[in-house]
């Protein structure tokens, strides 16, 4: 059965099918609706010079970038946020045909979103597969989630997705995802940055060149030219670095075959991730990692801090790998080992492949919400993770974890040896948080915490209802409990 690969994001759109390296389409999210007919007027002459055709009312992607003098260019999703749910539509009906997908698709679908997606966004789309495309099944797997799949099936780590308008962290233990930590400042700050840095150098920022957008070339020089300087500001050896390198000057050839220089701009663009007061931002990259680590419990800290992935596309910039644990290591106590890697080939490619490596497992049918079930409740509860909950007929797809190589245990604790012994004694196979929470002296959500934790290593075998409080063994029939 075919499984089509879809993700949406702010920047670029990818969709193709599971057990492919690559999607077949690769789209950028922007749409261009006709400028009012005086506002064609005005630029007529302009638009007849460039020979640039806007004979259409809407135009998607790069045809929509190349003829932007002459549209209004929109974004129909801004992160886990919805823009304009009527554009998205269309642009989601272009994408389709444009691969000569039609309705009804006899197959499934898995869909990245972003993490703490909102509700609005996962009903859209559900609602948009299910009863526009009409599809057998869809599969809900969160970007991060799905780009520390693409690594071989690494299943433990702190995944770190920097997108076009997000970075977006999370912390996976054996397949189960950790509270995750997302914030509105990713790749597009430094693409900005570097505009602002280098736009004297061109002759017009509004106008293409050659035809060619001038934002896509600020893209370009991003993806190619840009390097991080690998040592963090605060040491001598920064400024070293800096000093024998920043005013090497690098030839780019723009589209009209003229030349600009290319000098400390590559290297003072990316600074925007760990000096965000450049662009009015809080919290460094450092930062954000080490407040997600810091919400995990503390004898797991040294296993994220170790296995830190890299994904999206600024990525590929050099050296961001490296002066990343530069600054993580001037954060963090000496005894923490901080190991950062980057998952590529490419970057920007890292969450349909793991999506598209999980379509093809032989079990993946059992992670699939079918329409059937869909269709048959209107009250959807999402809880936030990987999965949406439906709350009226409590369908709970299995964690992706189950079907993955498993992970060496990394840690035991008497209270763990507690719980299981609780798990496996309790007579009507259910735990009450609360009373476990008294009972330790911890909070209900460290207990929860470390339910999971214990799911995870596979100590023991249930569900946890979080609205209840509490943990139910496996072979209870959850439809009988009564609270």
């Amino acid at each position: 059965m075919k499984v089509l690969v879809v993700e949406i994001g702010s920047h670029t759109s990818k969709i193709g099918f599971a057990g492919e390296d690559e999607p077949r389409l690769v789209i950028p999210t922007i749409i261009g609706t006709r400028k009012t007919a005086l506002q064609i007027k005005m630029i007529e002459s302009v638009l007849n010079n460039l020979s640039i055709d806007i004979s259409k009312d809407i135009y998607f992607g790069f045809e929509a970038i190349d003829r932007n003098l002459g549209l209004n260019l929109k974004q129909p999703i801004n992160g886990p946020l919805l823009s304009n749910p009527d554009l998205l539509e269309k642009f989601l009906e272009h994408t389709l045909y444009s691969l000569n997908i039609k309705r009804p698709f006899n197959g499934y679908v898995i869909l990245l979103y972003p993490i703490l997606a909102s509700e609005e966004y996962l009903t859209f789309f559900m609602d948009y597969f299910f009863k526009n495309l009409n599809v057998l099944g869809l599969c809900l797997v969160s970007q991060p989630y799905a780009a520390l799949l693409s690594n071989d099936q690494q299943i433990t780590g702190l995944i770190v997705e920097i997108g076009h308008k997000q970075i977006q962290i999370l912390p996976v233990l054996k397949g189960h995802a950790l509270k995750a930590q997302n914030t509105m400042f990713g790749g597009k700050y430094i693409s900005d940055h570097l505009k602002q840095l280098i736009g004297s150098k061109f002759k017009s920022l509004s106008e293409p060149i050659a035809g060619v957008s001038p934002n896509l070339i600020i893209q370009d020089i991003k993806h190619n030219l840009c390097e991080s300087n690998p040592h963090s500001k605060d040491v001598e050896d920064h400024y070293i670095f800096s000093k024998e390198f920043y005013n090497k000057k690098i030839d780019y050839l723009l589209p009209d075959r003229s030349l600009i220089h290319v000098e400390t701009e590559r290297f003072l663009a990316p600074e925007v991730l760990f000096q965000p007061e450049l662009v009015g931002k809080d919290e460094s990259l450092p930062q954000l990692i080490i407040r997600c680590i810091d919400e995990v419990e503390p004898s797991l800290r040294n296993i994220f801090f170790n296995n830190i992935f890299l994904s999206g596309g600024s990525v590929d910039i050099n050296n961001i790998d490296k002066r990343l644990t530069a600054e993580l290591s001037l954060l963090v106590s000496p005894s923490i080992k901080i190991r950062v890697r980057k998952i590529t080939n490419p970057s920007s490619y890292n969450s349909w492949r793991g999506a598209s490596k999980l379509g093809t497992i032989e079990k993946f049918p059992l992670l699939v919400l079918k329409a059937t079930d869909y269709l048959s409740t209107s009250l959807i509860e999402m809880n936030k993770t990987i999965y949406p909950t439906f709350e009226k007929i409590q369908i709970v797809p299995p964690p992706i974890h189950v079907f993955l190589k498993p992970i060496p245990k990394t840690y035991s604790s008497r209270m763990h040896k507690l719980i299981i012994n609780f798990v496996e004694k309790s007579e009507d196979g259910i735990l009450y948080f609360d009373e476990l929470a008294e009972f330790f002296n911890k909070s209900v959500q460290d207990i929860i915490k470390t339910f999971i934790t214990l799911l995870a290593e596979g100590k023991i075998d249930g569900n946890i209802d979080e609205e209840k409080r509490i943990f139910i063994r496996e072979g209870i029939d959850k439809f009988q409990i009564r609270i």
